[in-house]
């Protein structure tokens, strides 16, 4: 999938949708809402926004040479999720006593901007491409900062939006965190 992403938001995707267009606008609300739910630690409602064919991956990056590539690996990542494994998270973070990792959750902001927006070749989906820059303080711990882009793909459905497929693509090789147990 990270192939098939690396490119899909000029290759596979149509004509851009220029700021200020209805649809430029819908999205971006959708996204800020999005972090916002993330940020306020409303994990279930969060869910309610993702569609039950949703992948989720964020690939290891490694530093190197330009003629080497981008340095993102296909076969090592962070997080490879579908809907399910997501929602177990979720259900674990939210109903269970054993999420250390986020109990007490973390103070974290979100920051998504940057939108280009396009269409695909499949009706009523959108390809989104946007920068988030996360903050995250867990107890005494070192604040943890993380700058990357987003590639996602948008789907309309009855209820508005629903995310279903997201590459987040990290600015750094090394996670200055101890662990990453928050959605970006």
């Amino acid at each position: 999938m990270l192939e098939d992403l690396k490119e899909a938001p000029t290759a596979r995707a149509g004509e851009t949708i220029p700021f200020g267009e209805p649809r430029y606008n819908g999205v971006m609300q959708f996204l800020i809402e999005e972090a916002q739910l993330l940020d306020d630690g409303l994990l279930n409602a969060w869910l309610g926004l993702i569609s039950e064919d949703m992948l989720y991956e964020m690939p290891v990056r490694d530093h190197v040479r330009r003629s080497a590539g981008s340095g993102f690996d296909p076969a090592m990542k962070w997080v490879d999720d579908d809907y399910a494994a997501i929602a177990f998270k979720v259900k674990r973070y939210m109903a269970t006593e054993t999420a250390w990792a986020e109990d007490p959750p973390s103070f974290t902001r979100r920051i998504v901007s940057n939108l280009l927006l396009r269409t695909t070749s499949i009706e009523g989906e959108l390809s989104a491409r946007t920068s988030i820059f996360a903050y995250r303080k867990r107890g005494a711990e070192k604040a943890g900062l993380i700058s990357a882009e987003r590639k996602d793909v948008l789907r309309r459905d009855g209820s508005g939006w629903k995310l279903c497929r997201r590459v987040v693509m990290l600015d750094q090789s090394v996670v200055d965190m101890a662990n990453i147990a928050i959605f970006l």
